[in-house]
């Protein structure tokens, strides 16, 4: 490119910023030709730096994601982030939703407990199957598999071997599963005592609940009070408002169900902590303290079951979605507290009337159905 003006062209006309942006460019240009001469090696690594990179239509230059450097492998330039299974992804989501939601249900006491009952009675209801099926010699065909596929690791196949010695496969796989019934049932009793643990602390929910029975007690009295002074200044003692109120059946309902849940929470208590060495209760005295625990929780169990049927009757037409609601947690409450009746009733006698698989699955139904409510909840 020549200095000179083409013919006929004005002349340009040079100010002082001209002449210092020339000046640099000149510099800059006498650097670089220095730096060349003096550095052909690092001369080189720039210009390729340099053409690495790509200009965009903006003008701006577009950096490499890799630095230019001498040697480096067109290997490593080319790789690419791996792909991922939309298989994988979704079931990463499910799980990800799953343990978020878990922890919701883990962060009050009533979550905890139905976490604890679900897991403790899907235990032992595992431990049941397992009993019935290898006492049948394993008829059901998944029970089967199961316990095939249990007793066919190496450790559990060794320790079969040196107790009963060489056997066909099935006797292995019913020994097998009893060996799995058996911890399964381990862990149902762990979680019943990590339950009876937490319910330690039921006293302190059952005086808040005492606090709020006397606080309607109070209200009512101040209501009546203030009806009867209305009545005597000659006004109408109707017009105080009692909408709010709990009805006197309502009342002693409440205050039924309260003393019959703190005879229950105190002798469950110190029959548990005696079984530990904390309190000083004989083992006849401890196995008499829980058959009245038991006696005092079947009161209020009785007591519900008896408010669910009159609520069910008197429920009315579900013909809005909250009465439908209502409806269905109406008769989600009253399958609880059925399902728990003859267990309480069982453990409320010295001998008892149910074996233990009756048990695990009446008491298997109200851990479900209040999971599933904490569940939804969540």
């Amino acid at each position: 490119m020549s200095d000179a003006p083409a013919p006929g062209a004005s002349p340009a006309v040079i100010d002082d910023s001209t002449i210092t942006t020339s000046t640099a460019e000149s510099t800059s240009t006498c650097d670089q030709t220095s730096t060349s001469a003096a550095f052909p090696e690092a001369a080189a690594s720039s210009e390729a730096a340099a053409s690495s990179e790509a200009v965009t239509p903006s003008g701006l230059a577009k950096p490499s994601i890799l630095p230019s450097l001498p040697g480096l492998p067109k290997s490593i330039k080319s790789i690419k982030s791996p792909s991922i299974p939309p298989a994988a992804v979704k079931t990463a989501a499910h799980l990800d939703a799953f343990i978020v939601r878990l922890n919701k249900c883990l962060q009050t006491p009533s979550g905890i407990d139905a976490v604890l009952a679900i897991v403790c009675y899907t235990a032992r209801l595992g431990s049941v199957l397992l009993n019935t099926a290898a006492g049948r010699a394993l008829l059901h065909e998944p029970v089967y598999r199961l316990a095939v596929i249990f007793a066919s690791r190496p450790s559990i196949r060794s320790i079969l071997v040196q107790t009963s010695g060489p056997s066909s496969l099935k006797t292995d796989a019913a020994t097998a599963a009893l060996v799995l019934a058996k911890r399964m049932r381990a862990l149902g009793t762990l979680l019943t005592e990590a339950r009876m643990m937490l319910r330690l602390w039921g006293l302190v929910s059952m005086y808040v609940w005492a606090r709020s029975l006397l606080k309607q007690l109070l209200a009512k009295q101040i209501t009546a009070a203030k009806t009867q002074d209305a009545e005597k200044n000659g006004e109408d003692g109707g017009a105080v408002a009692k909408a709010d109120e709990p009805s006197t059946v309502e009342t002693l309902i409440g205050w039924t169900q309260l003393l019959t849940c703190i005879g229950y929470q105190v002798t469950e208590n110190y029959a548990y902590l005696s079984s530990k060495g904390v309190l000083g209760a004989s083992p006849a005295k401890q196995s008499s303290l829980y058959i009245w625990s038991s006696r005092s929780f079947s009161v209020y169990v009785a007591v519900e079951l008896a408010r669910g049927a009159y609520n069910i009757v008197h429920h009315g037409v579900s013909d809005t979605p909250a009465k439908k609601a209502a409806a269905i947690e109406l008769h989600r409450n009253f399958a609880r507290y059925a399902s728990l009746a003859p267990v309480m009733g069982h453990w409320s006698l010295e001998k008892g009337f149910m074996n233990e698989a009756g048990l695990t699955v009446c008491g298997f139904i109200p851990a479900a159905l209040q999971i599933h409510k904490i569940w939804q909840d969540a």
